[in-house]
């Protein structure tokens, strides 16, 4: 099962957020509650954690670029159904 991932409400205010970098590739496995990626808010940097064991499968949003609250930034194969 395809699982989106999508920004989390991290900032402290609704401007988007920056990823730094990201703590896994595209084919890599997760666990839940790994640090998945490195995200910068207006204030700090914060560690999203994966909510779902899988495989990474894409990165929508690449580092550098910005996310807005619950939009789509990686996609996580699962084998929930």
């Amino acid at each position: 099962m395809r699982y989106e991932m999508k920004m989390p409400d991290v900032a402290t205010n609704d401007s988007p957020v920056r990823i730094n970098r990201w703590l896994a590739s595209p084919g890599q496995a997760v666990r839940r509650g790994q640090p998945l990626v490195e995200v910068e808010t207006d204030k700090a940097a914060v560690e999203i954690e994966s909510v779902r064991d899988g495989v990474l499968l894409e990165v929508v949003v690449e580092a550098g670029q910005t996310a807005g609250t619950g939009e789509l930034i990686a996609v996580i194969e699962t084998a929930e159904g």
